[in-house]
């Protein structure tokens, strides 16, 4: 689920974390990202505002929101 998720967000599987059994694993984006498995048993994604870039014309921590929309980056991408 999540390989096809940094597919779309345009990110590589980079980072390797463990978890409580010591088995490790690559991800994608940050550590607050989860998946879940819903009550009607579909997959869903959340906490993926970190996985797009910030954007630089708001400085500051106060500003960590301030992220650029994925059309921004596929745009960018693209040309």
């Amino acid at each position: 689920m999540f390989s096809t998720i940094a597919k779309h967000f345009y990110l590589e599987d980079s980072v390797e974390c463990a978890d409580e059994n010591g088995k490790v694993w690559n991800i994608s984006g940050g550590l607050e990202v989860k998946g879940i498995l819903g009550s009607d048993k579909r997959k869903y994604v959340l906490d993926t505002m970190r996985l797009s870039p910030r954007d630089v014309n708001y400085p500051g921590m106060d500003n960590n929101c301030c992220v650029l929309r994925l059309e921004l980056i596929e745009n960018y991408i693209m040309s």
